[in-house]
């Protein structure tokens, strides 16, 4: 048995789990830097809870469900971009394409205002689908909803933003 309040024994336990550890936060958050924060996090809560350590069953199980909420708790408590910097419609291209012209410039503002206009968990299902970039699963977890509520949510945006956008794009169009 290890003994957690031993610092040479909690560093050999911390550097046999850290790789595993990070690989799992890093399915979580899509970024090394952000899954290395994680795992340094819940390592040094468990270094600050050292006393209790020896009361904990299967110490893996405890600290891959550490790490888990951990993972899961950065994103929830992640800022969600505005829409207008994170649409970028900007082409390399020195000459002006369609998009470029002033019309780009509006149908950015109906996209943000559309967008801003979904009721508010429709809204953030969608910022973490398209602008986080989660899968359902992942933002089922997050949420703490089904899969099959953020399959409903998103299909309700997905059709709001069509009825609303689409229109603007073929009067551009045509």
């Amino acid at each position: 048995m290890i003994d957690y309040s031993d610092i040479n024994e909690f560093e050999k336990f911390f550097k046999a789990q850290y790789q595993s550890q990070l690989q799992f936060a890093t399915y979580y958050v899509h970024d090394i830097d952000t899954a290395e924060d994680v795992v340094q996090e819940v390592f040094y809560q468990l270094w600050s809870h050292r006393d209790e350590l020896n009361k904990i069953e299967n110490m893996e199980s405890y600290i891959r469900t550490a790490v888990k909420n951990q993972a899961l708790k950065k994103i929830r408590n992640r800022k969600t971009k505005n829409l207008a910097s994170t649409v970028d419609l900007d082409f390399e291209a020195n000459e002006a394409t369609p998009l470029e012209l002033p019309e780009n410039r509006e149908l950015q503002k109906l996209i943000s205002k559309s967008i801003n206009n979904l009721p508010p968990k429709c809204r953030r299902i969608f910022q973490l689908s398209r602008l986080e970039h989660l899968t359902y699963s992942q933002i089922a977890e997050v949420e703490s909803i089904s899969v099959k509520t953020v399959e409903t949510q998103m299909s309700r945006a997905l059709k709001y933003l069509r009825k609303k956008i689409l229109p603007y794009i073929f009067n551009i169009l045509c």
